[in-house]
């Protein structure tokens, strides 16, 4: 039991977020980790007239977290006795945390030579009124405990109710008003960057954290590992940083972010490349004023190879030769210097935007690159465009990719087909163009420079100025009025999707979960984001009508933003095919657990067992082994909890797996196949197949089948 409340400290660590005051306060000086939040029933003056509460309250969101998702969470853990603990307890604090200012934090680990190290951590919630009954609740836990390598205590201060693990008394847990985490330098200097009086806060102490880290790998007494982890973290630039803070809240009706990573000059390592050049207006120009969304970043490829190189250096000098030897290989398969041909041949500044006028196209993407050297940039990139075709006749039949070139005008238009996107690209005036059509790709280049552009935005100028976006390395933008009403739809069907696993589960989502577009509409507005650096280290700011709704632009994750149905038939093909690639691993990682019970059994008794059931009696396996994640089985309550026999006998009756051992050997050849998947459990793309040295391979249909027949002599 006492591992679930690890489990459970560490998930609300990671899922709960906190406000500056009134806890941080009480959160002891020496914390190095602090997360917290506000609490949805005590948000500060400004959230009511917020874009945030109308959205609230249009929804019906409090529904989703005070009922749906407790009840999906205690239903996952029906059923499985490790598991069920746990979404026990996140459903029994979820609420209390969610709804009362709450904090969580975490001070140093007590190393030890020999055994456990004796970790110092605490959940603080004010919970009011309902704090007896919080506390109540947490005598469970506390007696589930007893016997646990450091003290796990519960207790109530006030209205504050404290849940900590590793101190011996409830004093050093709680801090006394006034010399908690604000009097804590590091805090101060870190809060000072960012919003004084946040709803949600999280802060790392890094030094503080790299201290721990030292510690712990010292504690381990391998003078190799000390040594190796003390150029590993010079070489990254570790010792550089020295706090991490991100803060979230109010600014008049819209929501705010910042982040401030603690990052003094001179850097090396990591910190030092995070720093660049300010974003040019030149970058900004090539963005037309029409764009829905778009962005400036900077990336230096060859700089990025630099520095891995130079870790590798200062990390194993030995390991150099092998990073030159495996980088000339790469460059000798690719037929040119990657590092010099292609990467210091592009700029390294990345202008994209999502301009569907351009073209008509229902994306509208496309990404610029100004680059340094143009003629070896298009030479590398026909390159590896050859290399791809040479590929791809290899490749079996059904592969639906597609490249082809044409001219338009005196552009040579390079193009990738696939069946839920396409991409072209050319190079224009030695700028490289990337576009989601070839209308959109030749309008780009038409009118790159010319009419409005984004620095005629008037809201853009106006959020770069408010966010100090003047010298930013990086520029994030969306006018999410244009952009939501094309991808909210699709948003609500992808929910409705993953309501619909929690449906076949038995629990009902609440109606209305999501406000109607055109309530939601009336509280949108632009958006935007900034990064830059100074002397003290890495800066970002952000707004946003409210959290989240940066989901309703394309920016992120760089979809499109046209027709809902342009962007349903791209996502939901893809979020099939990778909860199906998903199946398909655990399918291989099933057959080699059947393989290897196969083996041990063959050990035993010089021959593969008659029937699949043996392995559940006589190899300890689980009944669940033996089912096909993609298809139709279910395995019985009775037998789950049955005993082996039981369950021996519902694998030779259900398997989703076809068993050949019977006519196969111990000493045959590693090519027989030893068991299969039924035809049908994965749409009928292929199979996998359990080899008789205990390998698994994925094979096409038509080639599984095959190699069966020629096995059975069929």
């Amino acid at each position: 039991m006492f591992k679930h409340l690890i489990t459970v400290l560490i998930g609300l660590t990671v899922s709960c977020v906190a406000q500056a005051q009134p806890l941080a306060d009480r959160v002891p000086a020496d914390a190095i980790v602090y997360i917290g939040w506000q609490g949805s029933q005590a948000m500060p003056a400004a959230y009511a007239e917020s874009h945030l509460k109308a959205v609230v309250d249009a929804s019906n969101f409090g529904a989703l977290i005070g009922d749906f998702v407790p009840r999906l969470v205690e239903r996952l853990g029906h059923g499985n006795p490790d598991v069920a603990p746990v979404m026990k307890m996140i459903t029994t604090f979820g609420t209390p945390l969610w709804q009362h200012p709450s904090a969580i934090y975490f001070s140093a680990v007590e190393f030890k030579p020999v055994g456990p190290g004796r970790p110092h951590l605490a959940i603080l919630c004010q919970a009011g009124a309902d704090a007896d009954a919080l506390l109540a609740q947490l005598k469970p836990i506390i007696d589930s405990a007893e016997g646990a390598p450091f003290p796990v205590k519960a207790f109530k201060a006030g209205e504050i109710v404290v849940l900590s693990l590793g101190y011996d008394k409830e004093s050093d847990a709680l801090a006394v008003a006034g010399k908690g985490l604000p009097a804590n330098t590091r805090f101060q200097q870190a809060i000072g960057q960012v919003q004084k009086d946040p709803v949600a806060i999280v802060y790392i102490d890094a030094e503080a954290v790299l201290t721990q880290v030292n510690d712990g790998v010292a504690t381990s007494g391998q003078p190799r590992e000390v040594a190796q982890w003390g150029k590993i973290r010079d070489a990254l630039g570790l010792p550089g940083l020295k706090q991490i803070i991100l803060t979230g809240g109010f600014d008049g009706r819209d929501w705010s972010t910042q982040a401030f990573i603690g990052a003094p000059a001179p850097r090396v390592g990591l910190p030092a490349f995070l720093e660049s050049k300010p974003i040019s207006d030149e970058g900004l120009k090539l963005i037309p004023q029409s764009s829905l969304a778009a962005g400036v970043e900077r990336l230096d490829l060859a700089a990025m190879m630099d520095l891995v190189r130079s870790i590798v250096a200062q990390t194993d000098a030995s390991a150099v030769a092998d990073f030159e030897k495996s980088t000339a290989q790469v460059n000798k398969v690719l037929g040119f210097d990657l590092r010099k041909d292609l990467f210091e041949a592009l700029g390294n500044e990345w202008t994209y935007y999502f301009n569907p006028a351009g073209g008509g196209d229902p994306a509208g993407l496309v990404i610029v690159n100004r680059l340094t050297k143009p003629v070896e940039a298009e030479r590398s990139l026909n390159q590896l465009e050859l290399l791809a075709r040479n590929a791809l006749a290899r490749a079996p039949q059904g592969m639906a990719i597609n490249l082809s070139q044409s001219k338009v005008g005196q552009l040579t238009v390079h193009a990738i087909s696939m069946p839920q996107a396409s991409l072209s690209w050319t190079i224009s005036g030695g700028t490289l163009y990337f576009a989601t059509s070839t209308q959109g790709l030749t309008s780009a280049i038409e009118n790159a420079g010319k009419g409005k552009t984004m620095l005629d935005n008037a809201e853009f100028a106006a959020l770069r100025k408010r966010l100090g976006g003047g010298q930013a390395m990086s520029v994030s933008y969306a006018d999410l009025p244009k952009t939501a009403a094309t991808i909210y739809p699709a948003l609500r069907l992808l929910a409705d999707f993953g309501f619909g696993y929690a449906r076949r589960m038995g629990i009902q989502p609440p109606d209305g979960v999501f406000p109607p577009f055109e309530r939601l509409a009336a509280h949108l507005g632009a958006t935007a984001s900034f990064t830059w650096m100074d002397e003290a280290g890495w800066h970002y700011r952000s707004q946003a009508p409210f959290p989240g709704s940066t989901a309703l632009s394309p920016n992120g994750m760089l979809t499109s933003a046209g027709s809902s149905a342009m962007v349903v038939s791209i996502m939901l093909p893809a979020l099939n095919s990778a909860k199906e690639r998903a199946n398909r691993v655990k399918c291989a990682s099933n057959l080699r657990q059947i393989g290897m019970g196969c083996m041990l059994y063959a050990n035993d008794n010089k021959k593969y067992p008659a029937d699949l059931g043996l392995l559940v009696t006589n190899a300890d396996m689980n009944a669940a082994v033996f089912i096909c994640p993609s298809g139709n089985t279910d395995l019985p309550g009775a037998v789950r909890n049955g005993g082996a026999a039981a369950q021996a006998k519902w694998v030779v009756e259900h398997s989703d797996y076809v068993y050949l051992g019977t006519t196969v050997r111990v000493n045959d050849n590693a090519d027989t196949i030893l068991a299969h998947e039924k035809f049908d459990d994965h749409g009928g793309d292929g199979i996998n197949l359990l080899y008789n040295d205990g390998h698994v391979e994925w094979q096409r249909m038509e080639m599984a089948k095959e190699s069966i027949r020629k096995q059975q002599g069929n």
